[in-house]
């Protein structure tokens, strides 16, 4: 017979394995498929969305690196992408450069994301700083999203549900049923060298908007900053504001991407990265996610193949090895 401690302790491992074999959290019977990938997601600017557990969790079960840095940005070579959570403050030049480096080694995502302009709280300058810095044809709006007639509890709730129908649209929008959920959003821009466009209108060269807001959104300035980047805010034509756009940049016979969004979609902030709202409320922000994953770093290699088999016998291995020791202890102390 095992003793308390005994059956406490086989309990613990037991429950340990179980909980290990079960972190990744399935997005509507979406994966990460990529695996090998080393990235990084940004918060040293203030970011108040700095919290991607679930996010974090997917990914490295798939066999990748996630790292949250908050400190200057001094290399990115060995990462293979590159998330920036909301900068309240600018980067240095010597940072701008060390993220156009990182672009120009091609197969490279970098993943801009804003806020809205509620209360003044955040501006999107530095992240519009950044975008001019790289010569992108993508802006990050200053105004603020809302969609009284169908949200999801508020009027600062949105679901975005206009999918693209571009080439990339129509593969990270796969399996997706119905629209990803942003709270407290912002909207995307064009920016054609010489003036602000409008992308629900206007094409630009290797962009491509991914999805937009429902047709019941409209624009507020409600930090009433009238600049440039409140365009929507000031135009009368109303709904289906780009939400999140892609933009390949090339660099010789090197290609990589910058996706620019209108909120941290991969944060754990009110389940924004998630299959349901905070308040329940059904939504595909997860599965998009793993798709843009899927998609946008596809290419990139930087760590030895580690495959989900590879990794499930692991776990095996380690669990047959600790039951094996208990085993061997219990039978000595009967001795």
């Amino acid at each position: 017979m095992l003793t308390k401690k005994q059956l406490l302790a086989f309990s613990l491992i037991l429950t340990f394995f179980f909980s290990i074999c079960n972190t990744k959290i399935e997005g509507y019977f979406t994966e990460i498929d990529i695996s090998n990938v080393k990235v990084m997601i940004d918060i040293s600017r203030g970011a108040y969305h700095n919290k991607f557990f679930n996010f974090k969790g997917n990914m490295t079960f798939s066999g990748n690196t996630v790292e949250i840095n908050n400190d200057s940005i001094t290399s990115l070579e060995s990462r293979s992408g590159f998330f920036i959570s909301q900068p309240d403050t600018g980067y240095t030049i010597a940072e701008k450069n060390v993220i156009k480096n990182f672009l120009q080694l091609g197969n490279r995502t970098l993943f801009v994301t804003g806020d809205s302009d509620y209360g003044g709280f955040w501006s999107p300058s530095h992240v519009n700083d950044l975008l001019d810095f790289l010569n992108s044809s993508l802006r990050m709006g200053a105004d603020h999203m809302q969609d009284s007639a169908d949200s999801l509890g508020a009027w600062y709730r949105l679901l975005a549900t206009g999918y693209g129908n571009g080439s990339i649209a129509n593969i990270t929008k796969a399996g997706c049923l119905d629209g990803i959920y942003f709270h407290g959003s912002t909207s995307v821009l064009g920016y054609n060298g010489t003036e602000i466009i409008d992308l629900r209108k206007e094409d630009l060269p290797n962009v491509e908007v991914l999805i937009f807001y429902d047709e019941n959104a409209t624009s507020a300035d409600t930090d009433l900053s009238n600049t440039d980047y409140d365009f929507y805010a000031y135009s009368s034509d109303t709904g289906y504001y780009p939400a999140l756009a892609c933009e390949k940049v090339i660099f010789g016979d090197k290609i990589s991407y910058i996706i620019v969004a209108g909120e941290v979609v991969f944060a754990d902030f009110k389940h924004m990265y998630d299959q349901f709202t905070d308040t329940g409320y059904l939504h595909y922000g997860q599965m998009f996610v793993n798709n843009l994953v899927n998609f946008f770093l596809a290419n990139a290699t930087n760590l030895p193949d580690i495959s989900e088999f590879q990794q499930i016998l692991f776990l095996s291995i380690i669990s047959s090895a600790a039951l094996i020791a208990i085993t061997i202890r219990i039978k000595r102390k009967k001795k």
